[in-house]
């Protein structure tokens, strides 16, 4: 696998207007969620298990009920909590809207093997190229994880309909993902 898409197209949705609202909402509805006291539990999920540059590394997968296929929402967190603590929230949402989620561990977290980036110092222009190519190599754990999901049939999810998201340096990290996707893509 390598961190490479396979050469099929991998579809992501645009940048409309009304999906940039979308994801406004959502996060304004997850941090009101969250403030007002609700559990951070999503539903059930699945784990995916998966490697990339010789990692032994995990995603989960929440799915909606039906039969699908179902659009996927790919979402890259960030810091050192596991995948499941906030984005179990998104989770919760995106199923209820017929979305199914999923959330890619990062290194180091959770059952991910690797190590997480820690970097720190007074060489701003050091821990920058540290820090690129660190959120490199984690968008390729991002395009590995999609790439086991979409390959199984059994996880009823159409690999047409795909989005990115995050915040902090997990949105950096999905744009890096969804660049790569593209890219492949031609």
């Amino acid at each position: 696998m390598g961190g490479r898409a396979s050469s099929r197209s991998i579809g992501l949705a645009s940048t409309s207007h009304s999906r940039a609202a979308f994801a406004v909402a959502l996060v304004v509805a997850a941090s009101a969620w969250v403030v007002a006291g609700q559990t951070t539990s999503g539903p059930p999920y699945g784990t995916v298990r998966f490697t990339n540059d010789g990692l032994r590394l995990e995603a989960y997968l929440y799915r909606p009920t039906g039969v699908g296929p179902f659009p996927l929402v790919v979402h890259r967190h960030s810091g050192t909590d596991p995948a499941t603590r906030w984005g179990a929230v998104i989770a919760r949402l995106l199923t209820d809207a017929g979305y199914a989620v999923l959330l890619p561990e990062r290194r180091g977290t959770g059952n991910a093997e690797g190590q997480r980036f820690t970097e720190f110092g007074d060489d701003r222009d050091r821990i920058a190229r540290l820090r690129a190519a660190f959120n490199a190599a984690e968008a390729g754990d991002v395009l590995a994880a999609i790439e086991q999901v979409t390959r199984d049939t059994a996880s009823r999810i159409d690999p047409q309909r795909l989005a990115m998201m995050g915040y902090s340096a997990g949105g950096s990290v999905a744009v890096l993902a969804a660049a790569g996707a593209i890219a492949s893509a031609r």
